[in-house]
């Protein structure tokens, strides 16, 4: 099972410096790609701070936000839902374990927390810190 961060889809769905990137990652993998209430905030939000910075237009923010939910309709994304007191106790601890000697933020737990919590093997990110630490728990990274 793959786990991307929701910044990998965002540049995957609506155009930015890691679209080429992004596109060449996604490329290789066979679906499905896990999709939980964490992403839907995440990109929701992403996209409507693009339209906000004036980086996309809202017909641009609506046709990225279709196909979306055109890739959850044909499963290509596969919402998942999660036991978010687990979650949050799996981040916490892994927090304890590794956030002094690499500096991971809080969300990167999350996102690697969840990814953990769905058995996901494969992880797709474009940040360093969040993939040195899918890769401390065991996680192949694809991304940074």
């Amino acid at each position: 099972m793959i786990y991307a961060d929701s910044s990998a889809l965002v540049s995957l769905y609506s155009p930015d410096n890691n679209t080429a990137s992004a596109v060449v990652l996604f490329t290789g993998i066979s679906p499905p790609i896990l999709f939980t209430q964490l992403h839907q905030l995440e990109i929701t939000n992403a996209l409507e701070l693009r339209q906000f910075r004036q980086q996309i237009t809202a017909p641009q923010g609506a046709a990225s936000a279709q196909a979306i939910t055109a890739d959850l309709l044909s499963r290509t994304l596969r919402t998942v839902s999660l036991n978010w007191p687990l979650v949050f106790s799996s981040a916490l601890a892994l927090s304890k374990r590794h956030s002094r000697v690499m500096g991971t933020r809080s969300l990167d737990i999350l996102y690697v927390a969840a990814a953990l919590e769905t058995g996901a093997r494969m992880f797709i990110t474009f940040d360093k810190r969040q993939a040195d630490l899918a890769r401390a728990e065991g996680l192949q990274v694809l991304g940074s």
